[in-house]
């Protein structure tokens, strides 16, 4: 129990150390935890480069918040909440995808025509219009989609990062959702 202790505290005090900026403190939390991590993303994430690119993503963060550190009582608790956080934002980006191209997938299908090139023409011109009407969103509610939709974020990220609550977040995401869609709609309705 004491070892555990020892342990505990010895993390902490390696906590406190990298909220002053010590890299050698982060390097060592680095080398700690970055097996034990990629043996517990490997289970949820899809490859290895995405297993590679999630654990990173933790200790980037992790080193970004550095100056918060100082008030965590588990460290182990904390990072593996990182973790568990970047590979849950990463699957659900990842599920956006998907459906993404699932939907321009079924509106080419519903929309074909004989001519393969004309299919390959509009799929170009529906990204264009997506980056186009994101362009042209309020310049808060672009933020928001951007942060949800290219960054993965989490409505209580996006939240926190934007001092609005998570219910702003939503309603963000839902009128500039609303707006791609009409703006798609109009041009191939």
């Amino acid at each position: 129990m004491s070892n555990k202790n020892l342990t505990l505290n010895a993390e902490k005090q390696l906590f406190l150390l990298i909220a002053k900026g010590d890299e050698k403190a982060f390097t060592e939390i680095f080398h700690l935890y970055k097996n034990r991590l990629y043996f517990f993303v490997n289970k949820m994430a899809t490859s290895k480069s995405a297993v590679e690119e999630i654990i990173q993503d933790v200790f980037t963060a992790l080193w970004n918040s550095r100056e918060t550190l100082q008030e965590v009582q588990n460290p182990k608790a904390y990072i593996y909440t990182i973790a568990t956080n970047r590979t849950f934002n990463y699957l659900k980006k990842i599920a956006n995808d998907e459906r993404l191209i699932k939907e321009v997938s079924t509106f080419m299908k519903d929309n074909a025509t004989e001519n393969f090139v004309s299919n390959w023409i509009d799929a170009k011109e529906i990204a264009s219009l997506v980056e186009k009407a994101i362009k042209d969103l309020p310049p808060k509610r672009q933020l928001v989609y951007k942060l949800s939709r290219q960054e993965g974020k989490t409505y209580n990220e996006i939240g926190a990062a934007l001092s609005i609550s998570t219910k702003t977040v939503q309603a963000h995401l839902v009128e500039a959702d609303r707006t791609i869609k009409k703006i798609i709609q109009n041009r191939f309705g």
